[in-house]
This record gives C-alpha cells, sequence and structure tokens, in this order.
C-alpha cells in the first residue's frame, strides 16, 4: 500500500516539474519575442519617451491586428471552386461534422 501512495507522488511531483517548466520556457519565449519586435528596435531617451513609443507600438500592433482580423474573415467566408464553391469555414464545418457521424 506504500508503494503505491509513493508512485502517486512521484507522479505528481514529475507532472508539477514538467508543467512548471514548461510554463518557464514559455514566458522565456513571450519575453525574447517582446524583445524581438520592441525593445531591439527602439532607443529610449526618458521614461516618458518610452511610454510614448509604447503607446504609438501598441496603436500600430492592434490596428494591424484588426485588420488582418477582417482579411481573415473576409477569406474565410468567400466561397472558392476548389472547395466545391464553399468557404473554408463551411468545409471544415462539414469535414468534422462528417467525421463525429463516421466516427460514432
Amino acid at each position: 500500500m506504500a508503494s503505491i501512495t509513493q508512485d502517486k507522488k512521484f507522479k505528481q511531483a514529475v507532472v508539477e516539474y514538467f508543467s512548471n517548466a514548461l510554463s518557464q520556457r514559455k514566458n522565456e519565449r513571450s519575453h525574447r519575442k517582446d524583445n524581438e519586435r520592441f525593445y531591439s528596435r527602439h532607443t529610449f531617451y526618458s521614461l516618458e519617451d518610452f511610454n510614448n513609443q509604447l503607446r504609438r507600438y501598441m496603436n500600430e500592433y492592434n490596428n494591424f491586428n484588426n485588420q488582418l482580423r477582417r482579411y481573415m474573415n473576409e477569406y474565410n467566408n468567400f466561397p472558392m471552386s476548389p472547395l466545391c464553391r464553399k468557404s473554408p469555414k463551411e468545409y471544415l464545418a462539414q469535414f468534422f461534422f462528417n467525421q463525429s457521424v463516421t466516427n460514432v
């Protein structure tokens, strides 16, 4: 009985260790990407200058994301001949519906 509880504790410790390591890697990647996208391309002369540049950058980034979201929405809802005159969204919905029906 003691070996079963020790085994469970060991498995739990391993899962916790790897989940913590994974979250640390994601955090490091996030910091690296922030550095590549923003900090390495700008020079700051004061805290106020930093705040102004960051605000400008975030506005540009949000505008780009909104434009990309609109484009992808239009693209995914536009019927295409290779997809039997269905939009990519409709085609995927039909595909997953057929997969769920055949797997039952």
